[in-house]
Formats: structure tokens, C-alpha cells, sequence
């Protein structure tokens, strides 16, 4: 016997073929399927690409069977054009949204790649209070008392490490008194160590810089192994209304 399916026998057709799975994940997906609704929380979209990826199944008229596959960019298992999706979050809402994609990662070693690891990692370790965030904010983490500890700085929405390139003395001092203390008392390498950083490529300050990204630099990198670095501060931090003298 010959059986014709239309569009309104998927459910037949995929029991016919002992695929009752199929069927309910196809209710699932009709349930929310062109109903998106941004989330209008912090939204972080991140994929691989770079490889050949299934796009769609081309059927042969005559015979009804499959007989060509064809290709687009994607992530290996899922293509472009899907990955993409989350792109409308970022149009319709006004909640942070961040969206890289990663170059020759697929799908399976996406999450063996240490530059893509300190990403997801900075996404986690976020801002408690990410409306008061901003570029080039600092903080110390793992040190054991607020003067100390591992320098991060607030960068594209994520804290990241800061990455040793001929990091001075006079630098640190900069980012201690932007934290509010009053100066450096020594650079040290030993506050743990945190997936990635950035680099402040060619960095060069003078000193009377309110924060390290008011100095001069050549342009911003992103590194997989670094040496991060770590400061010890001196001094109390300054209270509201208290008055210091700078380059005396």
C-alpha cells in the first residue's frame, strides 16, 4: 500500500516511522517556534566558526529520497543562520547583549580552547552591580585583605585579568589610587591565576592618570596565557571629602 502524507500528517508520518520522539520534540519547538521574546536580562552570545556545516537536505523529486546535502559556515553541527538567532535579543531589548564569534572552533572542542574558556569565565565572574560598571573599572581579587590581590579590570561588559607587558611600578600606583588607596607599596605575581587577559599594548603613563585607561596605548589584545598581574597598595582609602596633594 501507498501512503500519501501532507503537511498536516507529520505526526503519521514520524509514527509510521517509529519516530515518536521526533514528533513531540516537534511539539516542543511549534510551542515557542517565531514567539521569541527577548529575555531583557545581561544576554552573552558566543558560537564557534569556520566549518562546513549541514544547511538543509536536498530531495530528489523523482524518488522522494534524500541524494544531496547542502553546506554553510557554522560550528559543524550547527550552521550559521541558526547560530545567528540570538542576534534578534540584541536588537529588540535594552539589557547588555555581547556577541562574538570564534573562529575554528567547533562544536565539540568549543570549550578546550583556553581563549574561549577566559571568556566564559569573565561572563560568570561579573560586576555585582553591573549598571555601575564601566570600562576601565579595576578591583583586587585573591589577595588576603582589600590592599592586595590580582588586578581585574572591568572590560566589555566582564572582568578580566590585566596581562603583564613591562608593567612598572608607576603603573600600578595609577591603578591603586584609582581604587583609592594611596599608592603601591610592589607589583606581585602570586594572587592566583585566571584563565586569559588583556594586554594594554605599547602602555605608556605619566603618572597624573586618574586610571589605567586614561593612559596612552596602542590598542587592547586579548592573550589565552599570560603572566597576570597582582598589586599590594599602601595606604587608607580615601573617605568622601578628604583632600590629598599630587605632584607636590
Amino acid at each position: 500500500n501507498k501512503t500519501i502524507y501532507t503537511a498536516n500528517d507529520y505526526q503519521q508520518l514520524l509514527e509510521d516511522f517509529s519516530m515518536t520522539e521526533s514528533w513531540e520534540m516537534l511539539e516542543d519547538i511549534n510551542a515557542i517556534n517565531h514567539k521569541f521574546k527577548p529575555p531583557n536580562v545581561t544576554f552573552h552570545c558566543l558560537y564557534g566558526i569556520g566549518f562546513p556545516t549541514t544547511q538543509s537536505y536536498i530531495y530528489n523529486k523523482v524518488t522522494g529520497l534524500k541524494s544531496e546535502l547542502s553546506y554553510s559556515d557554522g560550528d559543524n553541527v550547527v550552521n550559521v543562520q541558526s547560530l545567528e538567532t540570538c542576534l534578534m535579543f540584541g536588537k529588540r531589548q535594552k539589557a547588555p547583549f555581547t556577541h562574538k564569534r570564534f573562529p575554528d572552533s567547533n562544536h565539540f572542542s568549543i570549550l578546550k580552547s583556553e581563549v574561549i574558556l577566559a571568556e566564559i569565565e569573565s561572563v560568570v565572574v561579573t560586576c555585582q552591580d553591573e549598571t555601575k560598571c564601566s570600562d576601565g573599572d579595576v578591583r583586587l581579587i585573591g589577595g588576603s585583605s582589600n590592599y592586595e590581590g590580582r588586578v581585574e579590570i572591568w572590560y566589555e561588559n566582564s572582568w578580566v585579568a590585566l596581562c603583564d607587558d613591562n608593567f612598572g611600578i608607576k603603573y600600578g600606583g595609577i591603578l591603586c589610587q584609582q581604587l583609592g588607596y594611596k599608592g603601591v607599596e610592589s607589583i606581585d605575581f602570586s594572587f592566583g591565576h585566571k584563565r586569559g587577559g588583556i594586554v594594554l599594548n605599547d602602555l605608556k603613563c605619566y603618572g597624573k592618570e586618574a586610571h589605567l585607561l586614561g593612559c596612552n596605548y596602542a590598542n587592547i589584545s586579548h592573550s589565552s596565557t599570560c603572566k597576570h598581574i597582582g598589586l599590594q597598595c599602601v595606604g587608607e582609602v580615601y573617605k568622601e571629602g578628604e583632600i590629598r596633594i599630587v605632584d607636590s
